[in-house]
This record gives structure tokens, sequence and C-alpha cells, in this order.
């Protein structure tokens, strides 16, 4: 975990007031839009009729078209009318006060048909990547043998399970010194092209004897154990297992794959989920980024929920910087989340404590990170049953939002391939055969392994999507439809 602070809190805040207040407007638009179709129904408003007949109304101002007479038989069906608008538009300004602030609230996984499974044995193999990573390599500090030894570690594991890994190798300069990382990319192909990014860093520090137990061979540890598992599960997206590099200096190997990611491929992206610092902290969080997307975050609460998991909680937003259920750019997601992708991301910390930014991990010892408690054998001496508990809990939350998580515009559409062929698999073949005429070949661990710059990382088809702008002008119009019946009532 990169433990840096975001100082634009407050302006993101100010931004996400503003926000509510334009989706408050717009939910009053919908309102006029039911209210119109009430009143044009009786034919009584001839003006209102032509003005809908011209929507673009930019030439007009609202008060010179209140000018206009309004010819109506009674006032009793606009009073009707208005007490209607009136009713409605309190449900909805109830209904966002009661949710804007609430998590598992979102009703696009609990209207779907959801697969529950729940594995005693989930978090089993995390914690034997965990002991690997953390005993036996130790410290994994970017540009040392630990590094390599992490990276070659984790392609071995993947190439074992069946996959074919792809390095992403990327370089920076830091404090004048040039480093060289990679990115280790695993790709599952899933029931649609469109894709899921689950990442974890793989690299440490060294401060006061870490061995990067929580910080991040926990992450790791479920990354890869989610690989495994779901390599022949049927899941809706497509899924990218990425093991980033170099996230301490500077969160590097996050960077390095987001800038290389073009817009369709950004397009194409539904999510992406972080893991960070996961076994050591008093509490176990599910966070959205700043300003972005809920419905990851929410869908995940959901499963939580549905599998009994208890003690996953959301960011009691007790700090002005960082909102509730909402967390810093200071891992992983963070560039993704600049890229407008929505990401949800597990950590283990206690936001309650400290300067209430998450950095305190437990009461009881502050931060483990970045320490010389960061080890098995002292979270294991100090917090009996803490690291299995957690690895259980977040490996059983991930692997089963991964089989059931839909996005918003996905709620009614599944691309189901031919079990013959997949959707795309032409222009997959076409450039993967492309991508094995241009690498390089790399020993690695005693095997092969495919090697891409950043520019020539494959992207899938952009999918479509829908044009509003036909909605937004129908709400505009009927909105000042409604500006005049409740003037002239006035």
């Amino acid at each position: 975990m990169l433990s840096s602070k975001n100082g634009k809190g407050l302006s993101r805040q100010t931004s996400e007031k503003i926000h509510r207040f334009s989706i408050r407007r717009m939910k009053v638009g919908v309102v006029s839009v039911i209210a119109t179709s009430m009143f044009l129904t009786s034919n009584n408003v001839a003006e209102a009729q032509e003005i809908v007949e011209e929507p673009a109304m930019t030439s007009v101002s609202v008060e010179e078209a209140i000018e206009e007479p309004v010819a109506v038989e009674t006032s009793a069906e606009i009073t009707a009318i208005e007490e209607s608008v009136s009713n409605v538009e309190e449900n909805a300004v109830a209904v966002e006060e009661t949710t804007v602030e609430e998590v598992g609230n979102d009703e696009t996984l609990k209207d779907v048909e959801v697969e529950l499974v729940n594995d005693a044995t989930f978090g089993d193999q995390a914690l034997e990547h965990v002991e690997y990573l953390s005993e036996e390599i130790g410290s994994r500090v970017v540009g040392t043998e630990g590094e390599t030894k992490a990276r070659d570690y984790i392609i071995k594991e993947l190439q074992s399970y069946g996959y074919d890994p792809v390095l992403m190798p990327f370089e920076f300069v830091n404090k004048d010194v040039t480093y060289n990382s990679n990115n280790i990319i695993a790709y599952k192909k899933g029931e649609m092209l469109k894709e899921v990014i689950v990442g974890a860093h793989y690299d440490s520090v060294n401060s006061g004897g870490s061995l990067g137990a929580d910080d991040n061979a926990s992450g790791v540890g479920v990354v890869l154990e989610m690989a495994q598992r779901l390599l022949n599960v049927p899941t809706k997206y497509s899924i990218k297992f990425v093991a980033f590099g170099a996230e301490e200096i500077g969160l590097q190997g996050s960077k390095a794959y987001a800038a290389q990611m073009s817009e369709e491929e950004i397009n194409n992206t539904v999510a992406m989920i972080n893991l960070d610092s996961l076994i050591a902290g008093d509490k176990m969080y599910i966070h959205a980024g700043l300003g972005g997307d809920y419905w990851v975050r929410d869908q995940a609460f959901d499963i939580a929920d549905a599998l009994g998991i208890e003690g996953m909680v959301p960011n009691p937003g007790l700090n002005p910087e960082y909102p509730y259920g909402e967390t810093g750019d200071w891992s992983d997601h963070a560039p993704f989340n600049k890229l407008g992708i929505p990401i949800m991301y597990f950590e283990g910390t206690n936001w309650n404590i400290g300067e209430l930014d998450g950095y305190d991990q437990t009461e009881k010892f502050g931060p483990i990170f970045h320490t010389g408690m960061d080890s098995l054998t002292f979270l294991n001496e100090n917090y009996p049953g803490r690291v299995e508990h957690r690895l259980y809990s977040f490996s059983a939350n991930l692997y089963n939002l991964l089989i059931n998580m839909t996005a918003p515009e996905d709620k009614l559409e599944v691309d189901i391939p031919s079990e013959d062929k997949m959707p795309g698999d032409d222009q997959n073949e076409d450039k993967n055969e492309n991508i094995e005429d241009k690498n390089d070949q790399l020993d690695v661990a005693s095997a092969e392994v495919d090697v891409i710059s950043p520019a020539s990382v494959a992207t899938l088809p952009e999918t479509g999507e829908t044009n509003i702008a036909p909605v937004v002008a129908t709400i505009l119009a009927s909105l000042g439809i409604a500006s005049i019946i409740y003037s002239k009532k006035k």
C-alpha cells in the first residue's frame, strides 16, 4: 500500500454535492414527463402540444413562453396534476436521501438469478501463497532479487493452472535512478468480451525488516487463488488477472498498464477490482473510488450479506476528505478510477482511529504494513485466527462476485457464445499471432513466457453504448411544459 494521502477530497465532496443536485433536477424532469403525459391526453393544452413538437427551445426563454395564454376548461385537472407531481417528486427525493448514503442498495444484482458458492476451503490456497511470498522469498523491493523471485513464482503458478501469462515490462525513473519492472497478466475468457481487471501488487518494502505478508502477499495470494478456481468456471465477463510491479514507488505498474489502454479497451472494461493489505487490519472494508461508481462495491456487499460474512463495512466517512464508502487514490485502483472505470477495493485496516484515513490499521499497534510487524509470525502471535478469517472472507466474496456481478447496462444483456466458438475468436487469433511474431523469448523459471510492450497489449472489440440524447431532449422539453402549467396555476 502506498502510504500517501489524497489532498483533493474537499473539492471532490463539493463536486459530489453538485452532482447530487443535478440528479435531483433530472428527477424533477422525469416527474414533468409524467405530468405532461396525463395532461395532454385530455387535449386541453394546444399551446403545450406546439412546444412538444419543437423540442429545441433555445431561442425562447421560460419567461417568454409563460406569457402565451394556456386554455383549460377547469382548474380541477391542474390541481390534480399538481398534487400528483408533488407526491411523485417527494417520493423521488425520499429515495435519494435514503439510498445515497447506504451500501448494498444496487438492484442490478438482486434482480438477477444469483449463484452462490460457499466453500469452507476459500482462502486456503491464498494462505499458501502468502507463506511462500513472505516467508520463503521475503522482502520484494523493486529492482532486487526478491522482486524477481516473486515474479517468477507468480508466472510459474499461473502456468501450472493452465494459463499462458504475459509479461508487460515497463521502465521508470525515481530519484534519478532508472528502474525496470514487470506486470504479469493472465486472461480468462468469459461469456462476454467485456472485461474485469482483478489486480494486486507483488512488490513490497523492507522497512524495519518487513516481509510484506500483509502488504501485499495477501492480495497476490487471493488473486492467484481466484485465477486457479475460476479457470474453468463460466463467468459472464472475461477476466484479466494482473500482478502489478512497483506499486510501492508511486503505483508504477498500474500507471503503466492504464497508460497503454486504448479508448476502446477502456470502454470495454466493466470494472477494476484491487486487493491490497488484507490480513492485518482490525476491520474489513469494501470501497468505491473517489467520485466513482458504487455498483461494484454495492454488489460486493450484497454478496457478503448473502453468504453471511460478517464484519465487512464501508469507510464511515469520518474524514471529510474521503466520503462515506469511498477511498483515497493511494493503491493500484487509482489510475483506473481516473480513467472513469468503476473500481472496487478490498482492504483490511481501521478508518475509525488515528487521522481517520485508514493508515492506522490496528488500535493496538497502529500501522502494520511498512514495519517489521508485517510478517505471518507477528500476526499469528498477536491476532490468532485473523489471517485465516480475512483470507476466507475476501476470497469467498470475490469468487462469488466474479461469477455473479452484472453491470447496470448489462442487466438484460447476455452475449452467450456458441460452444464451438467465442465471439471475437478470429480477432483474438490474429492478435495472438501478431504478438507471438513480435515477442522476444524470456527464460523465466525454466519456462517460456510471452513478453509484450505496452503499445501491443491486445484489446477487445468495443461494445455499443446507448445514445441517450433523445431522452435528454424529451425530458428538457417536458420540464418546460410543467413549468408553464405550474406558473399559470399560481
